[in-house]
């Protein structure tokens, strides 16, 4: 189950996965709304979490890192 935020006009879509492992990775999906029309894009970062209450907290931190422009070759390819 995913969870969302809004953060600066968009909006932060938190899924973390499970690997085999057993820890978790960050899955993002960060959306923009323009009149009608939804832009979105997916992120992944290959830091693990062990409970994916933290995993749902790294997506999140990770979403605001892109809006926020953290990084440069990623803030490109937002909506």
């Amino acid at each position: 189950m995913s969870e969302e935020a809004q953060y600066k006009g968009f909006i932060i879509e938190a899924d973390p996965e499970l690997l085999e492992t057993g820890l978790w990775s960050t899955f993002v999906e960060i959306h923009r709304h323009s009149g009608s029309r939804v832009s979105s894009r997916v992120f992944r970062e290959s830091p693990t979490y062990e409970t994916r209450e933290e995993a749902f907290t790294g997506c999140l931190e990770l979403g605001k890192r892109i809006i926020d422009g953290e990084f440069p070759d990623l803030i490109k390819k937002l909506p």
